[in-house]
């Protein structure tokens, strides 16, 4: 089944249910369905075919899931992308991906257009808002005179719907190829993990609709239980909890960033809001403090359900009982429809307690895009290998302790360690990088940033050039909150680079 089909099953049963809700604007399952035909017609008859790919530059919007459904339905290929990136990092991404549309708004096209030479493949700009720039077709204009018949075509249940990035270096981009059918899939699993119906009201805020705990867990996991998903734009955390109170919100799903920003305020404000609607309170995406766990319990008389997965996986793979049975430090089991496993080097699976890597089975993601070697290195016999280490206990409950990879988590997004080093060594006058993350000294983001450059002989660099060279090129929360300048990189024993004693350096 393709994602379309499962749409209109939906809207079969609930046309006149609410699938997408605002401040100030709402969208019943039937309007979804028409309006995103009309996109997808839109798209047809600009050149868009099967298989090619559309970037969607572009915040959490009702815009945003029109234009997904649409390309969809078409066959073509979502690319959803963090608007906050700089140009090296979209650049990177298109290069590799070469969209041939790209949909975004007036910030989109400050970054894109001084480089619009350099990118021949997008043969279509359309912008949600009105422009001065020539060449980029508004979005009321592209809608105009679109047919209002339904939109019908058979998408294969096996084509790639969507390509994310959200799990790899944006400068070393991999494409994670998501089907149609896993996202069907993984929709449900998620959503019967969490036990949702079509009573759920589903807040979305905080989690974007570029990565997939947004886009699969929140968004198609609520909208094929034919619940509704409530849109809140920005970060205010009274506005949220107003929300949650107003709309009689029943699950909330974040990082624990967003978490704990939640708590520190309920400290303070706890009398002000009616949070008893709230059913399901959940957080991925970093490790989850023990003490927001208790702190839940306390201000909310709620658990913390934490869970498990990544991009690859297409959506979640394990999550914490909701009766409240879960253990401290765990993600929970793995849910029904994947397999997880625990191997060592060799690929020999390990007992209770043994650390190892972490390998899933199940509707997982087709491969990386363009990248056979890569596809085949992370794919091996069924298995995804995640690159995570944990263990499994004697019950079954899953721990997560570190990654194979080269990053850190900070406010739940994976920050790749080639991004800055890749960056900084193009920064005049330093000639080799190292990072690492470290703490966050606030206790907040779970880790930030620590880089350590050396400078070319006769260059002068200070930490604030630096960190201003950063944030004109890589998205904010890349950016290194401790900088040192030092004669020569820290080694280990053999002369190294060594990140473990960057990191346990002192300030």
């Amino acid at each position: 089944m393709n994602l379309a089909d499962r749409l209109s099953e939906i809207v079969a049963a609930r046309p006149e249910a609410v699938a997408l809700k605002s401040e100030n604007k709402q969208v019943t399952y039937n309007e979804l369905d028409s309006i995103s035909d009309c996109y997808a017609w839109a798209l047809t008859r600009r050149g868009v075919v099967a298989g090619e790919r559309v970037a969607l530059l572009m915040p959490n919007c009702f815009e945003f899931v029109f234009f997904y459904f649409g390309i969809v339905k078409i066959g073509a290929v979502a690319v959803p992308l963090d608007p906050k990136y700089k140009w090296p990092e979209l650049k990177a991404l298109l290069d590799d991906c070469q969209p041939v549309a790209l949909v975004c708004q007036t910030e989109g096209l400050n970054v894109l257009h001084p480089h619009r030479s350099e990118l021949g493949y997008i043969q279509h700009y359309i912008s949600l808002e009105d422009t001065v720039y020539p060449g980029v077709a508004v979005l009321k204009d592209f809608l105009a005179n679109i047919s209002e018949l339904p939109f019908e075509i058979d998408v294969p249940e096996t084509q790639v719907a969507h390509i994310a990035y959200t799990s790899a270096a944006q400068l070393r981009p991999q494409g994670v190829m998501i089907s149609h059918e896993n996202l069907v899939k993984t929709a449900a699993i998620s959503a019967c993990g969490f036990e949702q119906t079509a009573e759920d009201r589903v807040i979305l805020f905080a989690l974007p609709l570029h990565h997939v705990i947004g886009l699969v867990v929140v968004m198609l996991g609520t909208l094929f239980c034919g619940g509704s998903v409530i849109l809140l734009s920005g970060v205010s955390i009274d506005c949220l909890l107003k929300t949650i109170e107003r709309e009689s919100i029943t699950v909330f799903l974040g990082v624990p960033f967003i978490h704990a920003m939640l708590v520190r305020h309920l400290r303070e404000n706890s009398s002000e809001y009616n949070l008893t609607s709230l059913r399901l309170c959940g957080s991925a995406g970093a490790p989850l403090p023990p003490e927001l766990v208790l702190a839940y319990r306390i201000l909310l008389d709620r658990d913390l359900v934490d869970f498990y997965g990544l991009t690859e996986s297409t959506s979640h793979v394990t999550c914490q009982p909701l009766d409240r049975s879960g253990k401290p430090g765990s993600v929970g089991k793995t849910l029904n429809g994947f397999e997880l496993e625990v191997v060592d080097g060799a690929g020999h699976l390990l007992l209770p307690f043994q650390a190892g890597e972490v390998i899933i089975r199940g509707p997982v993601m087709q491969g990386i895009y363009r990248q056979p070697e890569r596809t085949s290195q992370m794919l091996r016999n069924g298995w995804l290998y995640t690159g995570d280490i944990g263990y499994k206990d004697n019950e079954g409950f899953v721990y997560i302790k570190s990654f194979i990879k080269p990053m850190l988590i900070t406010k739940g997004q994976n920050i790749y360690f080639s991004d800055l080093e890749d960056l900084l060594l193009s920064c005049p006058g330093v000639k080799e990088v190292l990072a690492v993350g470290i703490p966050d000294p606030d206790g907040m983001r779970g880790e930030v940033v620590r880089v350590a450059v050396v400078l070319r002989d006769g260059f002068e660099q200070t930490p604030a050039g630096i960190k201003k060279y950063c944030l004109d090129n890589l998205a904010q929360y890349k950016t290194p909150r401790e900088i040192f300048i030092l004669k020569e990189l820290p080694c280990d024993l053999l002369g190294l680079p060594c990140r473990e004693t960057l990191r346990q350096m002192q300030k």
